[in-house]
Formats: structure tokens, C-alpha cells, sequence
């Protein structure tokens, strides 16, 4: 996928998933995506918490693109706040593909973002849409939540956990809701929280078996 700046875009099928509960008549809830490591999976906390309170028991990544492959998680850790959720793959198979990783927005050379995610309209798959130009702005919660807007008519609903790419592929958002506005009711909008606001609550550690700590 090309943008106007000309910066490829080039997502695995296997990086992307849609997050389903095997105890809900239609199991599909939201988006997900494959994150830092091969089993940890990002997506909005309201996707995996029911009524927004416990974890779900039931629930699994399942891969459309990828040979249809379905992998049961587990939720590890939420911010409720900030609506982000991170999960883990139970078990030792993995999709196989090499984690996404974050970017900063500042950074980004281009004006658009690319959204991916499950569109329920669309069928079983993930569709993906561009917006030319976004809105950078700061939301007042206990620390200072930085989010994304943009204009979106194909976002929907199931689209919720999906990530937000800047240039080469980078991770700058989370896709957490989509809205109407009165002066604009003829228009979609989505909004994402930044990366960094899940960043900022993963400790970075190392493998001693792999690096060798200098004391």
C-alpha cells in the first residue's frame, strides 16, 4: 500500500487479527494486532472486558488472512482510562509473524495515518483506510492522554483495537471508538490514543541469556 508521500506501507497477514469470544452467538468483537513480541496482542480494553469490568474467559485471535487460523489469549493487563488492553497467546504456537512496533507521531513524515481493522459490513476480513490529514490533541485524565481524530466513512465499529500506521509501518495509535459530530452528521470520525500511552506502562526488560550484564 503507497501513500501520497510515496512511503510503503507492508503489513503481514499474520500481524493482524480479529479478537472473538467462543461464548457470544457472533464471536467477532474487535481488532487486534501482534505487538513488541510474537505472543502478546494489542487491541481496546473495551473489546476484551465485559461490561467493561471482568476479563472475558472465552476469548481467541483469529487470523483471516492467515490460513484462517484461530489462537486462544488471555488478557494480561488493561488501563480502562485510556481504553487499551494487552494480551497474551496461550500456548507455544504463535502466527508467525514478526511483532509490529511503535513510532511517534512527531516523527512521521507524512499528513495521513492508515487504519486497519475488522469490518463487520465487509464480511470475516480486514479492510484498510486511509485518512489524508488528522488531529493531534491532549485529553485531561489523571496523566495527560494524547489522541488521535480523523475523518473515516469506512471505520466501523468491529474496527475498535486496530492499529494506526504512520510511515514504514510504525504503530502511532490504537483505534478505540468511532463518532458522529452535530455540526457534521453526515460524516464519521475515529479516534485513536496514542501508542505512547501504552508505552508508558511496559517495563523494558533484557535476556541475560542473549545480553551479558556489565556489573
Amino acid at each position: 500500500m503507497e501513500e501520497e508521500s510515496h512511503q510503503l506501507l507492508k503489513i503481514e497477514s499474520s500481524q493482524i487479527c480479529i479478537i472473538c469470544d467462543k461464548d457470544e452467538k457472533k464471536p467477532q468483537l474487535g481488532t487486534g494486532f501482534v505487538f513488541l513480541r510474537p505472543n502478546w496482542v494489542v487491541t481496546a480494553a473495551h473489546v476484551v472486558l465485559d461490561d467493561f469490568k471482568a476479563p472475558r474467559d472465552k476469548l481467541y485471535a483469529e487470523f483471516p488472512d492467515n490460513r484462517k487460523l484461530e489462537l486462544p489469549v488471555k488478557v494480561l493487563a488493561v488501563h480502562k482510562e485510556n481504553d487499551i488492553a494487552l494480551l497474551e497467546i496461550i500456548g507455544d504456537t504463535t502466527p508467525g509473524s514478526k511483532p509490529l512496533f511503535p513510532g511517534y507521531v512527531e516523527l512521521s513524515v507524512s499528513k495521513g495515518l492508515i487504519s486497519l481493522g475488522y469490518t463487520p459490513s465487509k464480511g470475516r476480513t480486514i479492510t484498510a483506510s486511509l485518512a489524508k490529514t488528522y488531529d493531534k490533541k491532549i485529553r485531561e485524565r489523571e496523566a495527560d492522554e494524547t489522541i488521535l481524530e480523523f475523518e473515516s466513512n469506512q471505520v466501523e465499529g468491529g474496527s475498535s483495537g486496530g492499529p494506526i500506521f504512520g510511515d514504514g509501518g510504525a504503530v502511532l495509535g490504537i483505534l478505540i471508538n468511532v463518532f458522529t459530530t452535530e455540526k457534521e452528521p453526515d460524516k464519521t470520525f475515529a479516534r485513536a490514543t496514542s501508542i505512547l500511552n501504552l508505552m508508558n506502562g511496559i517495563v523494558i526488560d533484557y535476556n541475560p541469556e542473549i545480553l551479558i550484564s556489565i556489573k
